[in-house]
């Protein structure tokens, strides 16, 4: 015969094993392979921003306390965003953003971002001569996380 314990130890070691897998899975979202596995850490790992037609418009670093952050105005298609990444591991990745109230038009251009400084931001864009949009909002640095300021209190600008 087998000996009972030999047999209640290899069982034990299956189970553990099949409990460790399923846990690594949960915790990285699910497979590789799949992509529409939701694995929100490595979301924006470059400075392009996500994957797909998502496009930079401009860019500033602000800096506190020896942290620096990057903040991006980006937009795909007529949907705009402002973008905050923080350094993760040696690379910046997405840890917050927040959609803008208008949208970017086919004729919008000059898009920017600004520090106004005591970590406001201004940012925005011009569509036609000096009719453009433009908002405030606020960068808290330690907490990582934007804070936009009266977003869709001006009526967004319309294509002629």
């Amino acid at each position: 015969g087998v000996n009972p314990l030999l047999v209640g130890a290899v069982v034990v070691l299956a189970v553990v094993a099949v409990v460790a897998i399923v846990l690594l899975m949960v915790r990285d979202g699910g497979s590789d392979d799949d992509p529409t596995a939701d694995d929100s850490r490595s979301t924006a790992a470059d400075t392009s921003g996500p994957a797909g037609t998502e496009e930079v418009l401009d860019e500033i670093e602000m800096s506190e306390a020896g942290r620096t952050v990057r903040v991006q105005l980006v937009h795909d298609g007529p949907e705009a965003f402002v973008v905050l990444l923080a350094e993760r591991d040696g690379d910046y990745a997405e840890v917050d953003r927040f959609p803008v109230a208008c949208p970017y038009l086919d004729i919008s251009y000059d898009a920017g971002i600004e520090d106004q400084g005591n970590r406001q931001i201004f940012f925005g864009w011009v569509n036609t001569g000096t009719n453009g949009y433009g908002e405030y909002g606020e960068v808290q640095i330690d907490e990582e996380m934007l804070i936009p300021f009266g977003l869709g209190d001006a009526p967004c600008p319309t294509e002629p």
